[in-house]
């Protein structure tokens, strides 16, 4: 895996940025392009934008993150010793348990969502509504040429994601 390098700020948001509503037919190659190009600046962004919401509600954060971590951990458990993790006497008391809490810690759960959610959205926004340049579309026809160690983790993510990013077309 590779690293891209920071965009200046001018680049990103300032001066030189231009910005306008994409047209239909535009509106996917925009967006994997500016992923692409600016995937250290959005990354960046939205762990900053990320930070300052936990730090409003750090209690929705922990208590979020128990709700996502506690159930890969039963999960990959399950793996490890599922006799173990089957037992109906363990179990259902865990169920019953877990699904109390959940409805007691709806309200940070729901908290944590919208702190991951906004972020993400930030990112979309700029992505489809900032204009390509020519650096950009340079960047997305290297990326689409790579092979998978040479990818940038904005490739494996938009990978995993399904968005193949050979599919589209450069116009230069």
């Amino acid at each position: 895996m590779r690293s891209v390098s920071l965009r200046s700020y001018h680049e990103f948001i300032g001066r030189s940025a231009r910005f306008s509503i994409p047209a239909d037919s535009s509106w996917r190659n925009r967006a994997v392009a500016n992923l692409i190009y600016y995937q250290t600046n959005y990354f960046l962004l939205s762990l900053c934008i990320f930070i300052l919401l936990s730090l409003t509600d750090t209690l929705a954060v922990l208590v979020g993150l128990l709700f996502i971590c506690v159930p890969i951990l039963f999960l990959m458990l399950m793996d490890i010793a599922p006799a173990k993790v089957r037992d109906p006497r363990i179990v259902l008391p865990a169920i019953v348990i877990t699904g109390a809490l959940f409805i007691y810690y709806i309200n940070h759960v729901l908290r944590f969502t919208v702190m991951v959610l906004i972020p993400s959205l930030v990112v979309i926004l700029h992505a489809l509504l900032r204009q390509r340049n020519i650096k950009t579309k340079i960047t997305k026809f290297m990326e689409s040429t790579r092979t998978t160690e040479q990818k940038t983790p904005m490739g494996y993510i938009l990978e995993l994601s399904g968005i193949n990013v050979n599919s589209f077309e450069v116009d230069l």
